[in-house]
Formats: C-alpha cells, sequence, structure tokens
C-alpha cells in the first residue's frame, strides 16, 4: 500500500471485556443505520464522549447488516495508533473485522494522489475539523481528499468535538460533505469567498449570531448533525478560571518587542501583496505574503513576548543555540562525497542536486510545459534520489549542544534580562507542587516548550515535551507514564509541556493545573488543549481510588506580559539606496499588550463560535440533557489593577539592569565563549539529529 495508507492492521490481545454503549452512542448508532437519508453526518459529541467507540460500533455494524463491505478510517496520524488501541482493548466486534474491513489513511500524509477507491465504502473522519481547516487553506492534499469524498459514492461519518474550528464560515465546507449541494460554495474561482457565507447572518456587538432566513438554515441542517455535550454528574472536575497572571516585561524585552509590534502593525494596515506581483516577481510576492501571514498572527510579537534572545541565538540554527541544557555531543551531518562539502539537513543536498539536474536538462534543451512539467519533475526526483544515496554520507561530529547553562541565568538574569513569564511560570508551579501540571503554548523550539523544559531540567525537575514530532512509541510511553496511578500527584512526571499539534487526539489524567504561556488568535485550539485535561472520569478513573473531591478540579492559568504603563517613545531610523539616513519618532501611550489583545478578540471570537454552535445543537437527530451543556463563553476580566508589590518589585529589577547593563551584555559574551571553550571536555553523548 501507499505511505499513508494501512491495511491488514492485527490487534496484539485477545478478545477484550464486553462493552456497554452509553444511551447517546446507541442512539446515534439507530439513527446512522436505519434513519439517516443523506451521505453523511456529524458527531458532534464534546470531548470524552467517546466518538471513537462510538464509529467503531456503527462501522462493525454496517459490515454485519452487509450495508458496506470496506471501512476507511481517516485520521492524523499521531491518533491512528488511538483508534485501533480502542478497537481492539475496548469497544471493536471482532480482531479478524479490524484486518478484514479496516483501511486506515492518514490525512496528514501526502496521500491525496493515492487514495484508494471509497466507492460503497463507510468512511470515518476522525478530528474532521483539521481536514477542513487544510480545505479552506487550499492546502493540495487536504483539497485532493475532500474533492476525492465529495465524488465518490460513499457514507461519512464526521467525528469531532467542534465542527467549526476558528470561524463559522468554515461550516458549509463540511455541510457539503455531508449533505451535498445545500450550502454555500466557499471556493469560487480559485479564491476562498468567506462573504458568500457570512452575509446570511446577522452578528451583533457581543457575538448574538442569527440567520436572516433561520426556517431555511433550519432546513439545511436537518439529518446531519448529532449533538452530545459531554457527560455531567459530577463526572467532570471542576473547572476555574484565575484571573491572568500579568507579568511585566524585561527592559530589553520591552524595548525589542514594541519595535518588533510596531513593524507587525505596519504589515497588517499594508494588507497582503498584490496578485499582480506574483506574475511579475514571485520570491518578492511569496516573502511579503510571508510577512503579511507572521504578522497577522502576531507571531513575532508573541515570541518576543514570551523571552529575549541576544541577536546570536535567536535566529541561529546551530546545534550550540538551541534551547537545551548545555551538554557536548555528537551531531549528525551529511557529507557530498564528491566535493566533500558537509551540511546538517540532508535536504540541503536534495535542493542542490534537483537544481543541477534541472538546469542540465535546461542546457540539453528540454522545454518544460505544463503538460510535461509534472512528470520531468518526477523524473528529475528519481535522478536526485540515486545520486543521494550514491553520493551523500553521514558522519558525527562532537559539538556543543545548547546554551542553556547556570552561567547564563546567574545573577537574576531570568528575571532581570531574558523573561519573567517564563520566571512566573516556573514560581506558580513550584507553588502548587503536590499536583501535576500541563504546560501549553504554540511555541517549541524557542521561547517554547524546549526552553521551559531546559530551565526545569537545569533546576533538576522532571519534566516530558509531548509534540507532534516525536515518535508514536514514545508518544505512547510518556502518556502511560504521566497518566499512571503512581503519577498522580507527579512524582515520576511532575509536568507535561505540550504543544499544538501534541494538543490532539490525548487524554490527561489527574492534573490539577493547566498553564496557558501564550494568547494566541485562534483561542478555539487553546479551549481544545483544556479540554485534554478536563475529561469525562478524568479525575475519578475507573479501576482506581478516585482522588479526593477537593482535588478533582483544574486550575486554568494564563500569562499576560505587560509593559510598563508610562507612554514608550520608540526612536527609528531609515536609509535610503542613496545612504541617507532618516530618524523617526514615535510615542506609544496605549500599552495594552499582545496577551491580553489576543484574549479580548478571543472573547468575541468565542461567543460567536458559541453562539453559531447552539444553532447546529437544535438541529441535533439525537437527544441531550440541555441541562448538560455548559456556556463556554470567556470572561471579560476588564482592567486588572496592578499589584503594588509587584510593581515595586519590577522596579527593582529593571534598575538592577540598568545598572549593570554593559556588565551584564559583557557577561553573556563571555559565558557563551566559555561554553565554546567545553568542547574539550567532551563527553560521550548519544548521537544527536539536528533534523528531528
Amino acid at each position: 500500500m501507499p505511505h499513508g495508507v494501512y491495511e491488514n492492521i492485527e490487534c496484539n490481545i485477545g478478545k477484550h471485556p464486553p462493552f456497554s454503549p452509553q444511551e447517546h452512542q446507541s442512539e446515534l448508532l439507530d439513527y446512522f443505520l436505519n434513519k439517516s437519508k443523506y451521505k453523511g453526518i456529524v458527531a458532534f459529541h464534546r470531548l470524552g464522549s467517546g466518538k471513537s467507540c462510538s464509529s467503531i460500533m456503527i462501522s462493525d455494524q454496517m459490515i454485519r447488516a452487509s450495508k458496506t463491505k470496506k471501512v476507511f478510517v481517516m485520521t492524523p496520524g499521531s491518533l491512528r495508533q488511538n483508534f485501533i488501541e480502542e478497537y481492539c482493548e475496548k469497544c471493536g466486534y471482532k480482531p479478524k473485522y479490524l484486518k478484514k474491513y479496516y483501511t486506515f489513511i492518514t490525512t496528514n500524509y501526502s496521500v491525496g494522489e493515492r487514495l484508494p477507491d471509497l466507492n460503497g465504502g463507510l468512511v470515518i473522519i476522525d478530528e474532521v475539523h483539521n481536514l477542513i481547516n487544510g480545505v479552506k487553506n487550499q492546502s493540495k492534499h487536504a483539497t485532493l481528499i475532500y474533492n476525492k469524498l465529495m465524488n465518490s459514492n460513499c457514507r461519512i461519518l464526521a467525528l469531532t468535538g467542534t465542527p467549526v474550528f476558528n470561524y463559522i464560515w468554515e461550516w458549509p465546507f463540511l455541510g457539503n460533505l455531508l449533505k451535498p449541494g445545500s450550502f454555500t460554495k466557499m471556493i469560487r474561482h480559485g479564491e476562498l469567498d468567506r462573504e458568500a457565507f457570512m452575509t446570511k447572518f446577522v452578528i451583533d456587538n457581543d457575538g448574538n449570531v442569527k440567520p436572516k432566513n433561520p426556517k431555511m438554515f433550519a432546513i439545511k441542517l436537518r439529518g446531519i448533525i448529532s449533538y452530545f455535550p459531554g457527560r455531567g454528574g459530577g463526572y467532570y472536575p471542576e473547572v476555574i478560571h484565575e484571573t491572568p497572571i500579568q507579568v511585566r516585561m524585561t527592559p530589553l524585552q520591552n524595548e525589542n518587542y514594541w519595535s518588533i509590534s510596531e513593524w507587525e502593525s505596519d504589515i497588517r494596515v499594508k494588507g497582503p501583496p498584490k496578485k499582480s506581483l506574483l506574475r511579475t516577481d514571485p520570491k518578492t510576492y511569496y516573502d511579503k505574503m510571508e510577512e503579511f501571514i507572521m504578522a497577522s498572527k502576531y507571531i513575532m510579537s508573541r515570541f518576543y513576548s514570551n523571552f529575549y534572545y541576544p541577536d546570536e541565538f535567536r535566529s541561529s540554527k546551530t546545534p550550540a543555540t538551541r534551547d537545551e541544557v548545555h551538554h557536548i555531543g555528537k551531531v549528525l551531518k551529511y557529507k557530498y562525497k564528491p566535493t566533500g562539502e558537509v551540511n546538517e539537513k540532508k535536504k540541503y543536498f536534495v535542493d542542490m542536486l534537483y537544481d543541477m539536474e534541472l538546469q542540465r536538462l535546461k542546457l540539453e534543451g528540454v522545454v518544460f510545459t505544463k503538460k510535461n512539467e509534472k512528470s520531468l519533475s518526477k523524473k528529475i526526483m528519481k535522478t536526485v534520489e540515486r545520486q543521494v544515496k550514491k553520493h551523500v554520507t553521514t558522519e558525527y561530529e562532537m559539538q556543543n549542544i545548547g546554551w542553556i547553562d547556570k552561567r547564563q541565568f546567574a545573577n537574576h538574569k531570568l528575571v532581570d534580562v531574558y523573561s519573567r513569564k517564563m520566571s512566573a511560570v516556573i514560581t506558580n508551579i513550584l507553588a502548587h507542587w503536590k499536583s501535576k501540571h500541563v504546560v501549553f503554548t504554540f511555541f517549541k523550539t524557542k521561547a517554547g516548550v524546549n526552553m521551559l523544559h531546559a530551565l526545569f531540567k537545569m533546576c533538576g525537575i522532571k519534566t516530558e515535551i509531548y509534540s507532534g514530532d516525536i515518535s508514536d512509541t514514545k508518544r505512547k510511553k510518556i502518556l502511560k507514564d504521566f497518566n499512571a496511578e503512581k503519577n498522580r500527584y507527579g512524582d515520576k512526571i511532575k509536568i507535561l509541556l505540550v504543544t499544538e499539534a501534541g494538543a490532539e487526539g490525548i487524554n490527561l489524567l489527574e492534573t490539577q493545573h493547566m498553564h496557558i504561556v501564550e494568547s494566541s488568535t485562534r483561542e478555539m485550539k487553546i479551549q481544545q488543549a483544556i479540554g485534554r485535561v478536563v475529561r469525562y472520569k478524568s479525575h475519578m478513573v475507573d479501576g482506581r481510588k478516585p482522588m479526593p473531591k477537593n482535588e478533582q478540579v483544574v486550575h486554568i492559568w494564563r500569562y499576560w506580559s505587560t509593559s510598563d504603563p508610562e507612554p514608550y517613545t520608540l526612536k527609528r531610523s531609515f536609509t535610503d539606496n542613496e545612504g541617507n539616513v532618516t530618524k523617526s519618532e514615535k510615542v506609544i501611550v496605549d500599552k495594552t499588550t499582545v496577551d491580553e489583545i489576543l484574549y479580548k478578540i478571543g472573547i468575541f471570537s468565542v461567543n460567536t463560535m458559541q453562539s453559531f454552535l447552539s444553532l447546529l445543537k437544535k438541529a441535533s437527530v439525537t437527544s441531550y440533557d440541555k441541562a448538560q451543556d455548559k456556556n463556554n463563553r470567556l470572561k471579560d476580566y476588564g482592567v486588572i489593577p496592578i499589584n503594588p508589590v509587584m510593581d515595586a518589585a519590577y522596579k527593582i529589577s529593571d534598575q538592577r539592569y540598568y545598572d549593570n547593563a554593559p556588565k551584564i551584555q559583557g557577561e553573556i559574551s563571555v559565558n557563551m565563549a566559555q561554553l565554546v571553550e567545553d568542547l574539550g571536555n567532551a563527553t560521550d553523548e548519544e548521537p544527536d539529529d539536528p533534523g528531528k
């Protein structure tokens, strides 16, 4: 089978104990098998409701009733094993059914051009919002998968805890998959047309959504939605949303932050580059588009508000500047034998050889056209693969790895120079020591989980990183260890550091504290991460003694980087092509920073989303207890007063930096030089591959 498509999966265990479905699972099964008139249905069932087992029951019953001969399970790669384990260990009919009838398709692989024939089959789409997200962004393979589903004579069972993820105009993509032709066509002439759907609604200032034609919209929704809010009755932990912890940026952070924040603002005001530039200057177009996307997502201002990096660390990709505790280790290198050239990434030589082969063909007079471009590219790639196999070798070199070292953080440098936010996260965890913690951030390699992991490691505190780039085996072990009964209070793993990619499809048990390091333009992603900790029976796990009632609680902590309330004068200079320097000054009076800005944007977006989801819930073909349906709207904290004790502490820290700024900058340089000298004391470490 093609890469990303898997068949003949076998269970490694025998029979599992009898499975007793919950009422909402049986109701969905009955409706889909016996009453549904349409191509598909979305199981809009909240986290922890057993969506996987619901889909397994339906697919097994359809096979037994001869209503399908094949089941295709589409999942992100990280969730495939979860589905298989649910089948084998919990709710599958027979192990031989899994091997004989089920095909797994990994939706985040490049499988779009290698999909099997879906006609006559049942297609289960786990975390369907991820597929829709790719389609709305016009991702090639997501679009190919979507079009294949639209054009196939198959039944569709879509699974999600949130059928719209970031914007309500995402709904028509899913709606048309389930009931083709019923909703607005969102891609027109290759362009995304949001307004085509949004003009059908009125949205007030509080985010309340009302269809202009409620009756017609209800008819369109009829028969394709099953909603279940999750079970109440004390099975979920209490959730306490703590007042955000405001942490003032260090002087160096502050200086960098306002410069980059102003740059982002200018880019957003200018808007995306014009399409005409794509035809005349593609490179400039893509560079400007990348800048616009970064500015629209506030990526750099969020980055700077998390952590200050010396210039030599911030953009460098060398092993010595990674956010790791400093050590000496073997670094994997790639060598091109014909020239002796060495590089840390194999892709460098793949790209180099591809360009060389491309130029060779052009010199030979080969003409590239729209018709032959694809086949010629494949031919070139096969040649390159042979050359790489023949001429590119690997070797290991002893190098400095990581810059996190006690010397770098001596004399209050973490709070005076680098990041008071990171210090606040660490301090808050230490203040709630007799419990487990999950820390969520959108940043990994810099200013995020790697940094926190290194700081905790330097302090001797056991943490694990759970991200999208670790192997299935390691992922499974980390979860098993973190969720173990013996780790209830973090005796084995105190802290789990989770990224955006790692936050999907996992159950985190008996966690009492969830830390959100920074705000985001995608507040719904944060809500999903919180949902991994706040789950059905997550704090009263079957088969073990329940946690004491007062410990069945999850505290949600948010961290907001702030700035001194006094106006800030931003000084800028510009040098033109002739060398003339123009200087300007701008006084910034509104000192509201990105964490608070994005949270307040999130209030409106979440409230709009919840209002629209209420319309979908009303169309549910299955019943649910409306008393259990929670109001998930975000709280507006208004103006949070400045803590006078912390204000005084910030002033002391700032003055300590200003009094010693030249000395501090010198110490940073000296310490970096010392790390380089450490190479003479090389230790025998496991090979370290930066490609991972």
